[in-house]
């Protein structure tokens, strides 16, 4: 990056670079999310042919395809069985914001038994699909914050 000029039409320049950086940053957290509810969805809509022999039809012919008792489940605890379509409609991105000077945004499910996916019960497994979805994304979220830097910097 150079600059030529007075140096009000330098601050002047770089003032904009950071605007654009702001909205840049912006615009990549949302597309960071949008690409995490699908990872979401299809996490929570695994078939047979997705993770081999890991269907419910399968770990119920196991025995207790979620215990908490042994055998544990033979698949990560993160997926879920094909759930219902209000369960994959009620994954929602609040979208980006400032607070305090940090960009945060959110996936949320509204879903009433994503409380009790979510947690376990007492004689169901949790199932932390929020986590996998973070170690999912966490590249595709670093790719894309660094595109949006390189688009401000470079418009």
């Amino acid at each position: 990056m150079r600059y030529a000029g007075t140096p009000d039409e330098i601050a002047f320049e770089l003032r904009l670079r950071a605007l654009a950086l702001r909205t840049n940053c912006r615009t990549a957290m949302n597309d960071t999310l949008d690409e995490a509810k699908k990872i979401a969805v299809a996490y929570s809509s695994f078939r047979k042919t997705d993770y081999g022999e890991g269907t419910y039809a399968y770990r119920a012919s196991q025995g207790a395809p979620y215990s908490r008792r042994a055998p544990h489940p033979p698949i990560p605890e993160g997926f879920i069985h094909i759930q219902s379509g209000d369960f994959v409609r009620k994954f929602t991105v609040k979208r980006t914001s400032y607070k305090g000077g940090k960009l945060t945004g959110q996936l949320l499910n509204k879903s009433e038994h994503w409380k009790l996916l979510k947690r376990g019960t007492g004689k169901m497994i949790a199932r932390p699909l929020s986590k996998m979805v973070i170690v999912a994304i966490k590249a595709r979220h670093l790719v894309n914050l660094r595109l949006a830097v390189n688009r401000s910097i470079n418009p």
